[in-house]
Protein backbone atom coordinates (compact mmCIF):
# COMPACT_ATOMS: atom_id res chain seq x y z
CA UNK A 1 0.00 0.00 0.00
CA UNK A 2 2.71 2.08 0.90
CA UNK A 3 4.46 1.70 -2.63
CA UNK A 4 1.59 1.83 -4.66
CA UNK A 5 0.47 5.54 -2.84
CA UNK A 6 4.10 6.57 -3.57
CA UNK A 7 3.97 5.09 -6.75
CA UNK A 8 0.88 7.61 -7.19
CA UNK A 9 2.49 10.33 -6.21
CA UNK A 10 5.25 9.67 -9.16
CA UNK A 11 3.53 9.13 -11.98
CA UNK A 12 1.16 12.19 -10.99
CA UNK A 13 4.24 14.49 -10.77
CA UNK A 14 5.43 13.52 -13.61
CA UNK A 15 2.19 13.98 -15.38
CA UNK A 16 2.04 17.76 -13.59
CA UNK A 17 5.28 18.17 -15.63
CA UNK A 18 4.52 17.48 -18.94
CA UNK A 19 1.02 19.20 -18.19
CA UNK A 20 2.57 22.60 -17.32
CA UNK A 21 4.83 22.28 -20.57
CA UNK A 22 1.85 21.12 -22.61
CA UNK A 23 0.06 23.82 -21.76
CA UNK A 24 2.96 26.62 -21.74
CA UNK A 25 4.41 25.46 -25.51
CA UNK A 26 5.87 29.53 -25.61
CA UNK A 27 8.08 28.09 -22.46
CA UNK A 28 10.10 25.46 -25.06
CA UNK A 29 9.76 27.72 -28.04
CA UNK A 30 11.25 30.91 -26.61
CA UNK A 31 14.68 28.56 -25.57
CA UNK A 32 15.20 29.56 -29.54
CA UNK A 33 15.43 32.93 -28.60
CA UNK A 34 18.52 32.53 -26.63
CA UNK A 35 21.90 32.50 -27.22
CA UNK A 36 24.59 30.07 -27.46
CA UNK A 37 26.69 32.02 -24.99
CA UNK A 38 23.87 32.04 -22.28
CA UNK A 39 23.91 28.24 -22.63
CA UNK A 40 27.47 28.29 -22.25
CA UNK A 41 27.21 30.10 -19.26
CA UNK A 42 24.74 27.85 -17.95
CA UNK A 43 27.05 24.65 -18.35
CA UNK A 44 29.21 26.89 -16.35
CA UNK A 45 27.16 27.40 -13.44
CA UNK A 46 26.44 23.91 -13.02
CA UNK A 47 30.10 23.11 -13.40
CA UNK A 48 30.76 25.72 -10.55
CA UNK A 49 27.42 24.67 -8.57
CA UNK A 50 29.11 20.75 -8.49
CA UNK A 51 32.10 22.35 -7.60
CA UNK A 52 31.02 23.83 -4.61
CA UNK A 53 29.59 20.57 -3.27
CA UNK A 54 32.82 18.60 -4.04
CA UNK A 55 34.30 21.50 -1.31
CA UNK A 56 31.18 20.87 1.11
CA UNK A 57 32.21 17.03 0.67
CA UNK A 58 35.89 17.59 1.12
CA UNK A 59 35.46 19.50 4.05
CA UNK A 60 33.31 17.48 5.98
CA UNK A 61 35.54 14.13 5.16
CA UNK A 62 38.53 16.28 5.70
CA UNK A 63 37.56 17.48 9.25
CA UNK A 64 36.17 14.36 10.41
CA UNK A 65 38.69 11.91 9.50
CA UNK A 66 42.33 11.32 9.25
CA UNK A 67 41.69 10.90 5.46
CA UNK A 68 42.21 13.93 2.76
CA UNK A 69 39.45 13.34 0.03
CA UNK A 70 41.36 14.77 -3.55
CA UNK A 71 39.81 17.59 -5.39
CA UNK A 72 39.12 14.93 -8.53
CA UNK A 73 37.37 12.93 -6.17
CA UNK A 74 35.17 14.91 -4.38
CA UNK A 75 34.06 16.00 -7.68
CA UNK A 76 33.14 12.72 -8.73
CA UNK A 77 31.93 12.16 -5.31
CA UNK A 78 29.40 15.11 -6.49
CA UNK A 79 28.96 14.02 -10.04
CA UNK A 80 27.02 10.61 -9.06
CA UNK A 81 25.32 12.35 -5.99
CA UNK A 82 24.06 14.56 -8.91
CA UNK A 83 23.53 12.01 -11.51
CA UNK A 84 21.54 9.95 -8.15
CA UNK A 85 19.53 12.65 -7.01
CA UNK A 86 18.00 13.11 -11.25
CA UNK A 87 17.55 9.82 -11.68
CA UNK A 88 16.84 7.85 -8.31
CA UNK A 89 14.32 9.04 -6.01
CA UNK A 90 14.10 8.97 -2.29
CA UNK A 91 17.43 10.76 -2.07
CA UNK A 92 19.58 8.13 -4.05
CA UNK A 93 22.16 11.04 -4.44
CA UNK A 94 23.52 11.26 -0.85
CA UNK A 95 23.38 6.90 -0.48
CA UNK A 96 25.71 6.77 -3.40
CA UNK A 97 28.15 9.49 -2.16
CA UNK A 98 28.36 7.76 0.92
CA UNK A 99 28.66 4.57 -0.67
CA UNK A 100 31.80 5.98 -2.75
CA UNK A 101 33.37 7.33 0.01
CA UNK A 102 33.22 4.19 2.01
CA UNK A 103 34.68 1.98 -0.65
CA UNK A 104 37.13 4.44 -1.70
CA UNK A 105 38.40 6.14 1.78
CA UNK A 106 36.87 3.97 4.47
CA UNK A 107 34.97 6.75 5.21
CA UNK A 108 32.03 5.85 7.55
CA UNK A 109 28.83 5.18 5.38
CA UNK A 110 26.93 5.91 8.75
CA UNK A 111 28.57 8.77 10.11
CA UNK A 112 28.41 10.58 6.66
CA UNK A 113 24.82 9.95 6.20
CA UNK A 114 24.57 11.55 9.60
CA UNK A 115 26.53 14.59 8.52
CA UNK A 116 24.70 14.87 5.61
CA UNK A 117 21.26 15.17 7.75
CA UNK A 118 22.95 17.52 10.07
CA UNK A 119 24.06 19.60 7.09
CA UNK A 120 19.72 20.20 6.71
CA UNK A 121 20.14 22.51 9.23
CA UNK A 122 22.46 24.78 7.84
CA UNK A 123 21.07 24.16 4.39
CA UNK A 124 17.50 25.09 5.81
CA UNK A 125 18.70 28.15 7.88
CA UNK A 126 20.38 29.89 5.25
CA UNK A 127 17.34 28.96 2.48
CA UNK A 128 14.70 29.72 4.99
CA UNK A 129 16.99 32.65 6.65
CA UNK A 130 17.26 34.52 2.97
CA UNK A 131 13.87 34.36 1.90
CA UNK A 132 12.54 35.68 4.95
CA UNK A 133 14.77 38.78 4.78
CA UNK A 134 14.08 38.87 1.15
CA UNK A 135 10.23 38.96 1.99
CA UNK A 136 10.86 40.99 4.46
CA UNK A 137 12.56 44.03 2.15
CA UNK A 138 9.79 43.28 -0.29
CA UNK A 139 6.83 43.95 2.61
CA UNK A 140 8.48 47.20 3.72
CA UNK A 141 9.83 48.01 -0.26
CA UNK A 142 7.16 47.44 -2.56
CA UNK A 143 4.41 46.58 -0.20
CA UNK A 144 4.81 43.15 -1.60
CA UNK A 145 3.45 40.46 1.22
CA UNK A 146 3.28 36.44 0.28
CA UNK A 147 1.55 34.85 3.48
CA UNK A 148 1.98 31.43 2.92
CA UNK A 149 5.83 31.26 2.19
CA UNK A 150 6.03 33.30 4.70
CA UNK A 151 4.35 31.15 7.40
CA UNK A 152 6.43 28.29 5.47
CA UNK A 153 10.21 30.12 5.80
CA UNK A 154 9.39 31.36 9.13
CA UNK A 155 8.10 28.14 10.99
CA UNK A 156 11.49 26.18 9.08
CA UNK A 157 13.86 28.65 9.84
CA UNK A 158 12.38 28.74 14.15
CA UNK A 159 12.70 25.05 13.87
CA UNK A 160 16.06 25.16 12.48
CA UNK A 161 17.32 27.29 15.07
CA UNK A 162 15.72 25.29 17.62
CA UNK A 163 17.57 22.39 16.18
CA UNK A 164 20.89 24.54 16.76
CA UNK A 165 20.02 25.15 20.57
CA UNK A 166 20.87 23.80 23.43
CA UNK A 167 17.80 25.41 25.23
CA UNK A 168 15.01 25.67 22.70
CA UNK A 169 14.63 22.05 21.85
CA UNK A 170 11.41 21.85 19.49
CA UNK A 171 13.19 18.58 17.88
CA UNK A 172 12.47 16.95 20.93
CA UNK A 173 9.36 17.60 21.01
CA UNK A 174 8.64 16.76 17.50
CA UNK A 175 10.57 13.69 17.94
CA UNK A 176 8.03 12.31 20.56
CA UNK A 177 4.55 13.50 18.78
CA UNK A 178 5.59 11.93 15.62
CA UNK A 179 6.84 8.69 17.78
CA UNK A 180 3.45 8.04 18.61
CA UNK A 181 2.08 7.23 15.23
CA UNK A 182 3.00 4.57 13.03
CA UNK A 183 3.40 6.88 10.17
CA UNK A 184 5.18 9.57 11.59
CA UNK A 185 8.16 6.92 13.14
CA UNK A 186 10.26 7.30 10.14
CA UNK A 187 9.90 10.99 9.97
CA UNK A 188 10.75 11.25 13.58
CA UNK A 189 14.13 8.73 13.08
CA UNK A 190 14.78 11.42 10.68
CA UNK A 191 14.64 14.59 12.79
CA UNK A 192 16.35 12.59 15.17
CA UNK A 193 19.32 11.79 12.95
CA UNK A 194 19.48 15.37 11.90
CA UNK A 195 19.70 16.47 15.50
CA UNK A 196 23.02 13.85 15.57
CA UNK A 197 24.37 15.34 12.49
CA UNK A 198 24.65 18.65 13.91
CA UNK A 199 26.37 17.77 16.90
CA UNK A 200 28.98 16.34 14.88
CA UNK A 201 29.10 19.73 13.06
CA UNK A 202 29.06 21.85 15.77
CA UNK A 203 31.73 19.47 17.58
CA UNK A 204 34.19 19.83 14.60
CA UNK A 205 36.30 23.03 15.11
CA UNK A 206 35.78 25.56 11.58
CA UNK A 207 33.33 23.32 9.93
CA UNK A 208 30.18 25.26 10.23
CA UNK A 209 31.57 28.40 9.51
CA UNK A 210 32.91 26.61 6.11
CA UNK A 211 29.88 25.22 5.39
CA UNK A 212 27.37 28.51 6.17
CA UNK A 213 29.81 30.43 3.83
CA UNK A 214 29.93 27.57 1.05
CA UNK A 215 26.23 27.37 1.22
CA UNK A 216 25.92 31.31 0.93
CA UNK A 217 27.83 31.24 -2.49
CA UNK A 218 25.92 28.65 -3.74
CA UNK A 219 22.58 30.36 -3.02
CA UNK A 220 24.12 33.86 -4.49
CA UNK A 221 25.90 31.70 -7.70
CA UNK A 222 22.30 30.09 -8.31
CA UNK A 223 20.70 33.60 -7.87
CA UNK A 224 22.88 35.33 -10.11
CA UNK A 225 22.25 32.58 -12.80
CA UNK A 226 18.55 32.73 -12.55
CA UNK A 227 19.15 36.97 -12.91
CA UNK A 228 20.64 36.55 -16.06
CA UNK A 229 18.55 34.14 -17.43
CA UNK A 230 15.61 36.21 -17.14
CA UNK A 231 17.46 39.03 -18.16
CA UNK A 232 17.96 36.97 -21.46
CA UNK A 233 14.39 36.90 -21.84
CA UNK A 234 13.68 40.40 -21.70
CA UNK A 235 12.11 40.06 -18.26
CA UNK A 236 12.83 42.69 -16.09
CA UNK A 237 12.98 41.86 -12.01
CA UNK A 238 15.71 42.42 -8.79
CA UNK A 239 17.76 40.06 -6.89
CA UNK A 240 15.40 40.13 -3.93
CA UNK A 241 12.51 38.52 -6.16
CA UNK A 242 15.83 35.99 -7.52
CA UNK A 243 16.51 35.19 -4.27
CA UNK A 244 12.84 33.85 -3.73
CA UNK A 245 13.32 32.44 -7.03
CA UNK A 246 16.32 30.36 -5.91
CA UNK A 247 14.90 29.37 -2.24
CA UNK A 248 11.83 27.63 -4.25
CA UNK A 249 13.86 25.49 -6.26
CA UNK A 250 16.21 24.59 -3.11
CA UNK A 251 12.91 23.77 -1.34
CA UNK A 252 12.27 21.35 -3.89
CA UNK A 253 15.22 19.62 -3.70
CA UNK A 254 14.64 18.16 -0.36
CA UNK A 255 11.23 17.26 -1.55
CA UNK A 256 12.92 13.80 -3.44
CA UNK A 257 9.67 11.90 -4.22
CA UNK A 258 10.31 11.93 -7.72
CA UNK A 259 13.93 12.15 -9.77
CA UNK A 260 15.34 15.50 -9.75
CA UNK A 261 11.97 16.69 -7.90
CA UNK A 262 10.37 16.55 -11.65
CA UNK A 263 6.99 18.31 -11.49
CA UNK A 264 7.45 19.12 -7.65
CA UNK A 265 10.15 22.18 -8.28
CA UNK A 266 7.42 23.20 -11.22
CA UNK A 267 4.64 23.32 -9.46
CA UNK A 268 6.08 25.35 -6.74
CA UNK A 269 7.88 27.84 -9.52
CA UNK A 270 3.83 27.86 -10.86
CA UNK A 271 2.18 28.28 -8.01
CA UNK A 272 4.34 31.32 -7.06
CA UNK A 273 5.13 32.59 -10.54
CA UNK A 274 2.59 35.71 -10.06
CA UNK A 275 3.64 36.61 -6.64
CA UNK A 276 7.34 36.94 -7.64
CA UNK A 277 5.98 39.36 -10.79
CA UNK A 278 6.85 36.17 -13.26
CA UNK A 279 5.41 34.93 -16.15
CA UNK A 280 4.47 31.20 -16.34
CA UNK A 281 6.00 30.26 -19.70
CA UNK A 282 9.01 32.48 -18.44
CA UNK A 283 9.27 30.77 -15.59
CA UNK A 284 9.15 27.13 -17.21
CA UNK A 285 11.67 28.41 -19.61
CA UNK A 286 14.46 29.06 -17.55
CA UNK A 287 13.37 25.99 -15.03
CA UNK A 288 14.00 24.15 -18.51
CA UNK A 289 17.26 25.60 -19.16
CA UNK A 290 18.63 24.93 -15.94
CA UNK A 291 17.42 21.68 -16.51
CA UNK A 292 18.68 21.15 -19.99
CA UNK A 293 22.19 22.18 -19.00
CA UNK A 294 22.08 19.49 -15.83
CA UNK A 295 21.41 16.77 -17.87
CA UNK A 296 24.22 17.88 -20.36
CA UNK A 297 27.18 18.53 -18.12
CA UNK A 298 25.78 14.46 -16.68
CA UNK A 299 26.47 13.30 -19.80
CA UNK A 300 29.39 15.17 -20.59
CA UNK A 301 31.32 13.86 -17.21
CA UNK A 302 30.24 10.02 -17.96
CA UNK A 303 32.22 10.29 -20.55
CA UNK A 304 34.39 12.22 -19.02
CA UNK A 305 34.81 9.77 -15.88
CA UNK A 306 33.75 6.83 -17.91
CA UNK A 307 36.12 6.57 -21.06
CA UNK A 308 39.26 9.35 -20.18
CA UNK A 309 39.62 8.99 -16.15
CA UNK A 310 38.40 5.38 -16.10
CA UNK A 311 36.43 6.15 -13.27
CA UNK A 312 33.62 3.73 -14.56
CA UNK A 313 30.18 4.17 -12.95
CA UNK A 314 29.12 1.11 -14.09
CA UNK A 315 31.82 -0.70 -12.12
CA UNK A 316 30.99 1.41 -9.68
CA UNK A 317 27.38 0.18 -8.89
CA UNK A 318 28.47 -3.36 -9.22
CA UNK A 319 30.87 -2.89 -6.35
CA UNK A 320 28.43 -0.96 -4.45
CA UNK A 321 26.62 -3.94 -4.17
CA UNK A 322 28.20 -5.94 -2.61
CA UNK A 323 30.19 -4.00 -0.39
CA UNK A 324 26.33 -2.91 1.18
CA UNK A 325 26.33 -5.74 3.17
CA UNK A 326 29.45 -5.00 4.88
CA UNK A 327 28.09 -1.46 6.23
Amino acid sequence: MKHLFRNILVIGFIGLFIYFYVKNPDSVTTIQKIGLLFFGVAIIYQLAILFISDLITKIMVDRLSEKRITILDGYYSAFISNFGNFFLPLTGGMFLRALFLKRQYNFSYKKFISISYGSYIVSFSVIFGIALFSLTYLYFKDNVFIPSLFFISLSVFILSISLMSKNLRLDTFIVKMLGKFKFGKKLAGMVRDISIGWQDIIHTPGLLLKMVALMLMNVFLRTIFYYVMFSSLGVTTNIFYMLLFTSLISISLYVTITPGSLGIREALLVFYSKSLNLDVSHVLTVNLIDRASSILVLIGLIIIFEFILKKRITDFFHRTKSNTAKL
